[in-house]
């Protein structure tokens, strides 16, 4: 498992990605017959006790909030809190014209993209659309074929076709992310 910092990957500015060293780590693991499992972390990294590693947000993401600093959680005592976006502008756009879900969804495009030929299995739809009855099932429908006998001869297209906006299937590991969600 490792954290893909959005604090690393994008701080040079909005929608400049550099997913460089995450393509490292990934070929080594490749070389190495490893199998990663990548994490979106859109929040600081350390800055509390203990923690021997920061990682703030990106530095565009800061300028902003330091312009509007309810961008930052804020406690009772009027303290700032920077180590997220606060969930109260989520669709506000507030980080340079656009609402940070849209920047989550971007960088996660964006690394969806930058690693296609590594994926065995990916969502596109993260949070609550996927999670809506008629999305879910269907999702749900996908992951079960992938299960059956003879699902790696199937016609990928037309398995592809019935996860269309929730599930997006890439290269033949897919039968085996399938057995792993079902187990």
């Amino acid at each position: 498992m490792v954290d893909v910092w959005w604090g690393i990957a994008e701080a040079d500015g909005p929608g400049q990605y550099n997913f460089n060293g995450y393509m490292e780590l990934m070929e080594m693991a490749k070389k190495t017959g490893l199998k990663v499992q990548a994490v979106m972390s859109f929040h600081q990294c350390g800055g509390n006790v203990g923690d021997s590693v920061t990682i703030p947000l990106p530095g565009w993401v800061l300028e902003e909030m330091d312009k509007d600093q309810d961008l930052a959680y804020t406690d009772r005592s009027g303290r700032r809190n920077y180590e997220y976006v606060s969930l109260g502008c989520d669709a506000m756009p507030v980080l340079k014209g656009r609402t940070p879900i849209q920047c989550y969804a971007d960088f996660m495009r964006a690394f969806r993209d930058h690693f296609a030929t590594f994926m065995a299995f990916t969502y596109l739809r993260m949070g609550p659309d996927l999670f809506q009855p008629d999305n879910w099932r269907r999702f749900a429908a996908f992951v079960k074929r992938m299960t059956e006998p003879g699902a790696r001869e199937a016609c990928r297209e037309q398995v592809e076709r019935e996860a269309e906006g929730v599930a997006h299937a890439t290269q033949p590991l897919v039968h085996e992310a399938a057995v792993a969600l079902t187990n």
